[in-house]
């Protein structure tokens, strides 16, 4: 039955069954896809292109996390009655249970639906959606190394999700900037140790001050060489190894220096009635503001901290007027450009 077609397809993944409601809608499985690729665009997924109906591998075939939570969002919207196939927890047939491959469902937590997707070349991938406190929130990770990990990057970035929610609720100015560069070139390096977990917005848990903070979500590290997979765009960070660190000049170091590294030359008698030299002023600067820009979390402080320069090197223009901040938050080490004007925090945060 179509029902069992259906259920077959989003609880086991069903690739056979996939390619059967293809040719049974489309005719042929080429002119389904060609079909799912028209209506992709239309709905604004400009970056995916379909050429089978169950996702194996074919170079022609793309698609990004922004496009799959595009799609997500227009069957919850549009379909509301095939969405309910994306949260099954299991299928019985012919004698036999089989259990929903999106462990997330058993967790309660307000997991409702959704699907993973596996393949050599993509790696493990995951489009999720929860609702907590009556608010839904939608993610998608993909080029995970295990199901296990990216089942716990997909909750981390979930739980983060639901706290910039409640902290907004609350009447906290958060920002959450996507940024569209990748990690390639930045000087760090992935590590198998698991995926990045960003710092909570609670208003419990940010600057002791009481400064506001604009957070800013980095696209996930690069894969490793040995398995082709596409850079990943959900948008949270594998956690880096800590590179070498680079050498920074900050003005205190340059002072030091000056006055503790170079030997005073030969003392002269001054002439008689010389006036008293004004004492040098450093250049004016702009105001510090109350504002912060935090650009990740790592659990290495080196990492966190060598982070910090390599945006900072990126992005020298929109920063030029903060201080680089590393604070520790219970094990987590929070890169964050800090004394920031509003007007030059927000103006970061969209360049970024």
């Amino acid at each position: 039955t179509l029902d069992n077609a259906m259920k077959a397809t989003a609880v086991r993944s069903a690739n056979d069954m996939a390619v059967a409601l293809a040719e049974h809608i489309g005719g042929s499985e080429a002119r389904f896809t060609a079909q799912m690729t028209l209506k992709a665009q239309e709905l604004g997924m400009t970056q995916t292109r379909y050429v089978n109906a169950n996702g194996l591998p074919d170079a022609r075939q793309l698609t990004s996390a922004r496009d799959l939570a595009i799609l997500a969002r227009a069957i919850m919207r549009d379909y509301p009655q095939y969405y309910r196939y994306l949260g099954l927890h299991d299928w019985a047939y012919n004698g036999r249970d089989y259990r929903n491959t999106n462990g997330l469902l058993h967790g309660g937590n307000g997991y409702d639906g959704m699907k993973t997707g596996y393949t050599n070349a993509s790696g493990y991938n995951l489009a999720a959606s929860a609702v907590r406190d009556g608010r839904r929130i939608i993610t998608i990770v993909l080029g995970g190394r295990s199901t296990a990990s990216r089942n716990a990057h997909v909750a981390a970035l979930m739980d983060t999700g639901f706290e910039v929610e409640r902290a907004r609720a609350n009447g906290q100015v958060i920002q959450v900037a996507q940024t569209f560069f990748e990690q390639r070139g930045f000087g760090i390096s992935p590590d198998a140790a698991g995926p990045v977990q960003y710092a909570s917005a609670g208003a419990s848990d940010d600057n002791e001050d009481g400064a506001p903070v604009a957070y800013v979500s980095l696209p996930s590290a690069p894969a490793t060489p040995t398995r082709v997979t596409p850079a990943p765009s959900e948008r949270a960070a594998e956690r880096p190894a800590a590179p070498i660190q680079r050498a920074e000049a900050r003005p205190a170091d340059v002072t030091t220096i000056l006055n503790g590294g170079v030997p005073a030359a030969p003392a002269r008698t001054p002439p008689p009635r010389t006036a008293p030299r004004t004492p040098a002023r450093e250049p004016a600067r702009e105001p510090a503001g109350r504002w912060a820009v935090q650009v990740g979390a790592f659990r290495d402080e080196t990492v966190a901290r060598n982070w910090l320069t390599e945006v900072n090197r990126r992005f020298r223009t929109q920063f030029a007027n903060a201080e680089r901040n590393v604070q520790d938050a219970s094990g987590w080490y929070r890169s964050r450009f800090t004394g920031m004007t509003e007007a030059g925090a927000q103006a970061a945060c969209t360049a970024l």
